[in-house]
């Protein structure tokens, strides 16, 4: 006699293999984004609109007084090793590390109580424009492929910060040297 009677195990593993497949299925359809659009990377929020440069003010000072100066940082590493036995003393050691230099602008500025504070900014995040008005420094913020979520966050692939020294006609010495 033949039995047409499908198992109720393999009944149950066709019914688990299809709600798997489909639970993947939504899965991955939740995670793509329509065409053109952008997935904030805080709150899986997305959005059409993209800037591909966008720049904010930061932060504008007068100054009194801009100098070049240098500075140095890095780290020294060493150890030392000892061995004796009765009147024979060995001993050696190593010292490693690395010295980097940075060039920056320091500059006193004008606080808001009229006083005075220093800071310092990188060389190469800088730019000095001559004016006719009062001296002063300009901060800036510049993102790249910016945009802003539906929940208010900002996103950008890369950012940078800038600053614009404004100082009098004739502030940087002009020297040339070819010897």
């Amino acid at each position: 006699m033949r039995n047409d009677r499908i198992d109720p195990v393999v009944i149950f593993l066709i019914i688990f293999g299809v709600a798997c497949i489909g639970c993947l299925f939504i899965l991955f359809a939740s995670k793509v984004l329509p065409e053109g659009a952008y997935r904030c990377s805080k709150c899986d929020e997305y959005t059409y609109d993209r800037e591909q440069y966008h720049d904010e003010f930061r932060w504008d000072y007068d100054i009194v007084s801009v100098t070049n100066h240098y500075s140095y940082s890095g780290t020294v590493e060493g150890s030392s090793t000892a061995a004796g036995f009765l009147l024979f003393y060995e001993s050696h050691g190593t010292i490693e590390g690395s010295l980097e230099q940075q060039e920056t602008y320091s500059f006193y500025y004008v606080t808001k109580d009229g006083g005075y504070k220093k800071m310092s900014i990188p060389v190469e995040n800088a730019t000095i424009y001559y004016t006719q008005e009062k001296p002063h420094i300009y901060c800036g913020w510049q993102a790249g492929n910016y945009w802003i979520c539906k929940a208010g966050h900002k996103n950008y692939s890369w950012q940078v910060t800038y600053y614009k020294i404004y100082v009098p006609e004739g502030s940087i010495a002009e020297e040339y040297d070819l010897g």
